[in-house]
């Protein structure tokens, strides 16, 4: 991965189970996407819901499908890693969507070299693995709104900063989200 040429292969994985309400429009944002060379993967637990009719409707979209069943979200997405052929990869959650049509294209534009990622614990241990991090200053991806982050709001903050603070230390963690509130009382 991070080949540094003119037309970067994106392997864009979605990791599902019974999410037949929310997939379709996910797929959406993959097949409207103006730039081409990628690679649409797709990790399912197994679902018995219509998840997999969604996914055979879609078919000519998607470079692979896996269904089976799993040892939940890392295993799965460990799976979606393992098939993935691209130069950059992209974790698009059941229910969450690329931002715009043209997204990949912009991403293009002005990549020199990163890893993405949907989950806060794995990217970080990602981003620090990674040989080289840009940050496009794009917005990429729009998340599923009241999905469990939403719902399980304070429960997340929590979670975060534990995460947070076990990568960089209370101390810092803490500074940061002080910077954090401070800009938000100043806007």
């Amino acid at each position: 991965m991070h080949n540094h040429h003119p037309h970067p292969k994106f392997s864009i994985i979605t990791v599902t189970y019974n999410a037949a309400k929310v997939l379709e429009d996910t797929i959406q944002s993959i097949v409207t996407q103006t730039y081409k060379n990628l690679e649409y993967i797709i990790v399912d637990g197994g679902s018995t819901d219509e998840t997999l009719d969604i996914i055979h409707k879609y078919q000519e979209h998607i470079t692979t499908v896996i269904s089976e069943p799993d040892q939940g979200l890392y295993d799965a997405m460990n799976k979606g890693i393992k098939l993935a052929t691209g130069d950059y990869l992209c974790f698009l959650n059941a229910g969450d969507g690329l931002h715009e049509d043209d997204t990949l294209l912009q991403m293009v534009h002005s990549i020199n070299g990163t890893a993405f990622s949907a989950d806060f614990d794995w990217c970080i241990r990602i981003m620090k693995k990674a040989d080289v991090l840009h940050n496009t200053h794009l917005t990429l991806i729009d998340y599923l709104n009241e999905g469990m982050t939403t719902r399980n709001h304070k429960a997340s903050l929590k979670e975060r900063f534990r995460i947070m603070s076990r990568h960089y230390g209370w101390a810092s963690t803490v500074t940061h989200h002080l910077w954090f509130v401070l800009r938000l009382l100043y806007k």
